[in-house]
């Protein structure tokens, strides 16, 4: 009879854990247990030279966001900004700064930017690799990302005293990263060819035309953006 009580239980439990889960909610203790499997670290990447031109981050201030596990979001709110140069996400405890443990499982809301850890693939390069893309556009058929980057680019010393010394700075990039069909994100190219020859050879004159008549720039974020919703809606109808 105990046997079957202590059985009993653990069902119980289960069945209101996964309950919790599909509510999208979490008990104190529920968030505990994910705040464990979290397992925040403190190994973070550093540059200790003092005479590098640049910073780490896009955004160098912490900022209240969210963090969730597998789309179920923690009820409380955490201190976060995103490290570009080292590709991790920094949490302010208040007396420590923790780095969120690196797993497809995790997201995380800083501000109004919603940071994945997905896979995706460099311009021409059948290899993945991991890291964190933020969400532009989600639509039925067409998924746009952004993925930013800083990267060090070693200084130089004057030569002569007619030469400038050039010293090591953190360079700024922003790539656009693209998905079709849910398949694995790709790093695309912003170049209206190069973007055309995405999408099937029938819909390209009307894509073309498209960008024509609204004077669309593709390296302009919100131009690109409208573009691929376009895209998304051409495709749901063909």
């Amino acid at each position: 009879m105990k046997k079957f009580y202590f059985i009993l239980a653990i069902f119980t439990t289960s069945i209101s854990f996964s309950q919790q889960m599909q509510a999208g909610r979490m008990s104190a203790q529920t968030e505990r247990q994910f705040l464990d499997i979290i397992n925040k670290s403190r190994n973070t990447v550093t540059l200790k030279d003092s005479e590098i031109v640049g910073t780490k981050y896009f955004n160098e201030n912490f900022v209240p966001g969210k963090i969730a596990q597998n789309n179920v979001e923690f009820s409380k709110e955490f201190q976060l900004r995103y490290n570009a140069y080292a590709d991790q996400i920094e949490v302010n405890n208040g007396v420590d700064i923790d780095v969120l443990a690196k797993d497809s499982s995790i997201s995380c809301t800083i501000g109004e930017q919603q940071y994945s850890y997905l896979p995706y693939k460099e311009a021409n390069n059948d290899f993945s690799k991991m890291g964190y893309l933020t969400i532009l556009f989600e639509g039925e058929n067409l998924q746009l990302y952004k993925r930013e980057v800083k990267i060090f680019k070693e200084g130089r010393k004057a030569r002569t005293s007619l030469t400038t010394s050039i010293p090591p700075k953190l360079v700024d990039f922003e790539h656009f990263v693209i998905s079709q069909n849910n398949e694995t994100p790709s790093i695309i190219k912003l170049k209206e060819k190069v973007l055309l020859n995405l999408f099937p050879e029938e819909l390209r004159p009307k894509l073309k035309q498209y960008l024509k008549e609204n004077k669309l720039k593709l390296k302009n974020k919100s131009d690109l953006i409208s573009f691929i919703a376009h895209c998304d809606n051409l495709i749901s109808k063909s």
